[in-house]
């Protein structure tokens, strides 16, 4: 009955947000963010009701914190980020620079909640740790899977082909050209990708199972995993600001007031948003 209830929430929710002209996907994604990630977490870990309740109000509290330190952030981020786009041509260091900006932004979104994490990590029973282990391994088999039926090249294509659509922007065959010339000499990493976070997992499974110092093995796991990033990856990313700053500069002025226009409407979005009581 529990997982009905919040199903029908979900439909009535959807419902309401399609006839609201004012209910962006963001606005609406956001406002109900800690109960869908608070859905998700229960599912992995078929959490008690007492741990259910110490969850929700970990969630309320990140929520708070993150709508009224964090938000305000992206705004100047995006704001800043749309003059830059602007200021064309780009080069591939001034778009590291807006990456390592963003990853910034990240960790010091992610470690508070990371620390919220822990509690509820040590509040796990045995059986429950059994659970979690059963089903983030059934979802990395998964997504392996997928990657073994397709190529790192066509995926790779279809995660940038995706980012351009939701950002509402049309390529055009030149642009395309360029992509697919890049992802085909350097495509994603998707099984090292896949089976890193398949470590990050197991990690977290083997300080579980510690009888001593498994508090101090799991908050260095979670405060640091930032650090855990290897020389490869940081190349990959590399070469990405290398394509990002090319497609930017092969925009034309509808592309680039597209751009702009989208960067403004977030921005708009995360201000209304930080601003909620």
């Amino acid at each position: 009955m529990k997982k009905c209830h919040w199903f029908f929430k979900v439909c009535f929710l959807t419902f309401v947000c399609l006839l609201g002209d004012g209910c962006s996907r963001i606005k609406w994604v956001y406002r109900f963010s800690d109960w869908i990630i608070q859905r998700r977490i229960e599912a992995n870990f078929d959490l008690n009701a007492i741990q259910e309740k110490a969850l929700e109000q970990s969630m309320r509290k990140y929520k708070i914190w993150h709508q009224k330190q964090m938000l305000p952030q992206y705004v100047l981020f995006l704001r800043r980020l749309k003059e830059r786009v602007g200021e064309r041509p780009l080069n591939s260091d001034q778009v590291r620079t807006k990456r390592k900006e963003m990853e910034n932004l990240i960790r010091e979104t992610v470690l508070p909640w990371a620390k919220h994490s822990l509690t509820l990590y040590l509040s796990l029973n045995e059986k429950q740790v059994a659970t979690y282990k059963e089903k983030t391994e059934k979802r990395w088999k998964k997504r392996l899977r997928e990657i073994k039926e397709s190529t790192p090249q066509k995926l790779s294509l279809e995660r940038v082909e995706k980012i351009f659509d939701f950002m509402n922007i049309n390529l055009t065959s030149k642009q395309k050209f360029i992509v697919k010339n890049h992802v085909e000499k350097d495509p994603f990493r998707f099984r090292a990708s896949v089976e890193r976070r398949r470590e990050w997992s197991q990690k977290v499974i083997d300080c579980l199972h510690l009888s001593e110092g498994k508090e101090l093995c799991l908050r260095n796991h979670f405060m640091y995993w930032d650090k855990k990033r290897t020389l490869d990856s940081e190349v990959f990313r590399k070469k990405i600001d290398e394509l990002i700053s090319k497609i930017i500069n092969s925009f034309d002025d509808k592309q680039v007031a597209e751009l702009q226009r989208r960067l403004e409407e977030w921005g708009s979005d995360f201000e209304d948003l930080s601003q909620l009581e």
